[in-house]
């Protein structure tokens, strides 16, 4: 039982080691202006040209874009993501604190969110509540366009990765692949609903965690589309937590 406590701790250091060096590269090549090199420790969906406007967004932002130290005071890992918490310390001699979220990719951690806690008066709120109106509408056209992009190739694994970070590993390609393989032989053309406004009759928000569901149909004849989508406010977007379509 001893020798297994000392492997499991042994274990648990070098994760927390792993990720401290990742937090340190990453804000060591910003300080540098060598943001090709930044964008390395970033995750796979975040090293795409939408990821660097992102990335320098959140620099600019968050006011990180001139790292001198870092300090890193509790690491915590679980199902293959991180949490690093602490400060960076700007050339200015301001201190500013930050969690890192990370997820694990091919052995290695990469960076998939900086979230900067409140401090004094609560600031603007840093998601909105809901989307508005038009971009509800906006965000159930591009997942479903998504989907339909992956239904033609009888594939998911597009349409896994345009879904949040912190659901891709839930929900592997196979299991996509199973739960809406039925929709890759239908006559129906699903890219033809990128020309349908959809009706979105229903928008909740948990109060919870702040996740929004929106749900409706696509008034197309002899049969409705309709759906339900699940989203969370992640890098500075909606993203998609869970997706259900039914034609009737």
């Amino acid at each position: 039982m001893i020798v297994v406590a000392l492997v499991i701790g042994g274990a648990v250091f070098y994760l927390s080691r792993e990720m401290n060096r990742a937090a340190d590269g990453f804000f060591a090549a910003i300080g540098d202006a060598k943001l090709p090199q930044a964008r390395t420790f970033l995750s796979a969906p975040l090293q795409s040209e939408t990821g660097v406007i992102w990335l320098k967004k959140l620099l600019a932002d968050g006011e990180l874009f001139d790292p001198e130290s870092t300090q890193w005071t509790s690491c915590k890992s679980a199902n293959g993501y991180g949490e690093l918490t602490g400060s960076v310390t700007r050339r200015s001699g301001s201190v500013v604190p930050v969690t890192l979220l990370f997820v694990r990719e091919k052995l290695r951690w990469k960076l998939y969110a900086i979230r900067r806690p409140f401090t004094g008066g609560l600031p603007q709120p840093m998601a909105p509540l809901l989307p508005d109106r038009q971009e509800q509408v906006a965000l159930v056209k591009r997942a479903m366009q998504d989907f339909a992009a992956s239904v033609q190739t009888r594939n998911m694994s597009y349409f896994r990765s345009t879904l949040a970070p912190s659901r891709r590993e839930l929900y592997t390609t196979e299991k996509l692949n199973e739960a809406f393989g039925r929709f890759f032989d239908i006559p129906e053309d699903l890219a033809s609903l990128a020309q349908v406004e959809p009706s979105v009759n229903q928008t909740t928000r948990s109060a919870d965690n702040g996740d929004v569901t929106l749900s409706g149909y696509f008034p197309t004849s002899p049969k409705a589309v309709h759906f339900l989508q699940k989203y969370a406010y992640e890098q500075t977007d909606w993203r998609l937590l869970s997706f259900k379509i039914d034609m009737q």
